[in-house]
C-alpha cells in the first residue's frame, strides 16, 4: 500500500549524495571514504578515497594516500596523490608528495616537492581525436600539464616533465 515496485531497484549515483565536510579543528585518523563532493579543512592521517570532487582547503593538514577523480589542493599535503582526471595545486598550497594524474595544473606560488607521473588517461572525446590523428594508435604518454602565471618554462618529453 505504501511502497511502489517502481522504486524497488532505484540506483543512487555517488555524485547525488551529500557533501562530506571535515571542518577546521577536526581530526581524523584512518581510512576516509567520501562519496559525492568533499571539502577537508581539518587534519587527516591515513588514507582518503574520494568518489566525487575533493577540495583540500587552506589550513588543512593531510598526511595520507589520496585517491580521487578531481582534486584541488589549497592546504598542506604530505604523502601520495592519485587523481584520475585532474589535479590542481593552488597558489597557497604546500605539497610534498608523489603525484599520479593525467592532468596537472600548478598555479604560481604553489609549493611542490616530489615526483609526477603523467598517466595519459584522457576523457573519451580526447582519446577519440588522438586515435584519429595517430591512425587508431593511442599515444600512452599523452597528458596535460600547465604551470600557470609564471615566467618559468615547462618542458615535456616522453618519460618525464621538468620545470626549468
Amino acid at each position: 500500500m505504501f511502497h511502489s515496485d517502481k522504486n524497488k531497484h532505484q540506483t543512487i549515483n555517488a555524485k547525488d549524495l551529500g557533501v562530506t565536510i571535515l571542518s577546521r579543528g577536526c581530526a581524523f585518523t584512518g581510512k576516509l571514504l567520501c562519496q559525492g563532493s568533499s571539502r577537508i579543512a581539518g587534519r587527516v592521517e591515513g588514507e582518503i578515497i574520494s568518489e566525487g570532487f575533493l577540495i583540500i582547503e587552506e589550513g588543512a593538514h593531510i598526511f595520507a594516500e589520496i585517491t580521487g577523480e578531481n582534486i584541488i589542493v589549497h592546504g598542506k599535503v604530505e604523502g601520495t596523490i592519485s587523481a584520475k582526471r585532474r589535479l590542481e595545486l593552488s597558489e597557497k598550497c604546500e605539497v610534498n608528495a608523489e603525484i599520479v594524474t593525467s592532468s596537472l595544473f600548478i598555479k604560481e606560488g604553489a609549493k611542490f616537492n616530489g615526483s609526477v607521473v603523467m598517466t595519459g588517461q584522457m576523457n573519451e572525446k580526447s582519446a577519440d581525436s588522438k586515435k584519429s590523428i595517430t591512425d587508431g594508435k593511442e599515444n600512452p604518454k599523452s597528458a596535460e600539464m600547465y604551470v600557470v602565471g609564471t615566467s618559468e618554462t615547462a618542458t615535456k618529453d616522453e618519460s618525464n616533465i621538468a620545470i626549468n
